[in-house]
């Protein structure tokens, strides 16, 4: 588990947590992204934790980090990766309030519906922009794996539904809504 956090006194925060009963290395990268879509800075932090250890492992300060650029035109996003590559942890920590950011409009598509069981279906979201708390739904009975996610510029997320009972990928496909932060203003 990766995690962040800003104490009063300027100082951002980054520690690793395992859950794990065996040493887990990797890394963790640390983004400095814009609202307007591109990385302003980044940090990488290689690992080695000790099963079941937490520790802190990247301490900065943000008037540092945004060198110049104002809280409320950055966010910080924040993965950690096994040595494998695959994605274990991720958190994104907002500088500011979203209200008082720029949110530009995103153009979002899907794609890639794959029906993975009778009732469990994946696909994947790619939007143009960041786009934050990006919320789906659908008339379907069910839930998806996860929702209100943060979508960054290209770089798709696998989302899942699973549903109550039988439904095909189709009647996903046909009944999927997307809603974005950008909507409700």
């Amino acid at each position: 588990l990766v995690s962040s956090f800003e104490d009063p006194k300027d100082s951002y925060s980054v520690h690793l947590t395992s859950d794990l009963l065996e040493k887990n290395s990797g890394t963790v990268f640390i983004n400095l992204w814009s609202w307007a879509g591109k990385v302003v800075r980044n940090w990488t932090i290689n690992y080695d934790l000790l099963p079941l250890e937490s520790k802190q492992i990247y301490l900065n300060s943000i008037t540092s980090m945004l060198q110049g650029n104002s809280r409320e035109d950055c966010l910080i996003a924040v993965e950690a990766r096994d040595l494998k590559n695959n994605i274990l942890s991720s958190n994104v920590f907002y500088l500011s309030s979203l209200s008082k950011v720029f949110l530009y409009t995103p153009r979002i598509s899907i794609s890639s519906y794959v029906q993975q069981s009778s009732n469990e279906v994946s696909f994947q979201v790619v939007s143009d922009q960041v786009s934050p708390f990006t919320y789906f739904d659908t008339t379907l009975c069910g839930h998806f794996n996860d929702n209100a996610v943060l979508l960054l510029p290209a770089i798709p997320v696998v989302v899942r539904f699973i549903g109550c009972g039988d439904f095909t990928a189709k009647q996903l496909q046909v009944s999927l809504q997307i809603k974005v932060i950008k909507d409700t203003y």
